[in-house]
């Protein structure tokens, strides 16, 4: 296993066992966002200084399937998906 800097081995299961129940979650529609709610998320998660993996598209900045969040390290795809789920920084 390589090193992940600035996070324990253990830190980093945790991490990936909670991504992996998240997409679970996803996929299996557990709880889901209505679709005002997920738009305006990924809108805040677009323009956040944060967030990694974004891209220019007519002059918007737009969410990727490789976006992830610089502060939690979640997928934001799924996880403006769920219902439940909360921005590490407090902006949704």
């Amino acid at each position: 296993m390589a090193a992940v800097p600035g996070a324990s081995a253990e830190a980093w299961w945790r991490r990936g066992w909670r991504g992996a129940v998240g997409w679970a979650r996803v996929i299996g529609r557990v709880n889901p966002a209505d679709d005002a709610t997920r738009r305006r998320r990924r809108q805040v998660c677009a323009a956040c200084p944060a967030a990694r993996g974004t891209r220019k598209a007519h002059r918007l900045t737009v969410l990727t399937p490789a976006s992830t969040c610089g502060v939690c390290r979640c997928q934001l795809l799924a996880k403006t998906r769920l219902a439940d789920e909360a921005c590490p920084e407090g902006k949704w």
